[in-house]
């Protein structure tokens, strides 16, 4: 029975220590995945349309002398920078919502909706377990 009230007061402080930082990650993962949640998504179209179509061209005289060679160390240096690693790629494609290209967006959002209403549910279900433990040290 102590085994079961040390695992069971663990779990309880440990989750309202949590609480704060489940709560922001829930809910700033969801506003990412969706960001017209808070108007985003008119404004950073809006924004990009300003750049004009000068400012977009490429030079062409760029890639002249540009070998084979190059064309590999370039590319083992972009995968070094942007951490291509095949198992982070999945879990960056998992957090997006992405499954095998195909788009799972709402999977991951219904799962961000969840953990907040969890954390939040949990925080005040643990409220009277805490009035009542400490009624009982008084």
């Amino acid at each position: 029975m102590k085994y079961f009230q040390v695992v069971r007061n663990l779990h309880l402080w440990l989750g309202l220590a949590l609480t704060l930082f489940l709560l922001i990650e829930a809910v700033t993962g969801l506003i990412l995945s969706e960001p017209t949640l808070i108007g985003a998504g008119k404004t950073a179209h809006v924004q990009h349309s300003h750049i004009s179509t000068e400012e977009r061209k490429i030079p062409t005289n760029m890639n002249q002398n540009f070998t084979a060679e190059d064309s590999r160390k370039a590319e083992e240096h972009a995968k070094q920078i942007s951490g291509d690693v095949s198992s982070l790629v999945f879990i960056k494609q998992l957090h997006q919502g992405i499954i095998n290209s195909q788009n799972f967006r709402w999977i991951v959002n219904v799962i961000a909706i969840g953990i907040i209403i969890l954390t939040l549910t949990g925080l005040y279900l643990s409220i009277p377990l805490l009035k009542a433990q400490f009624k009982n040290k008084t």
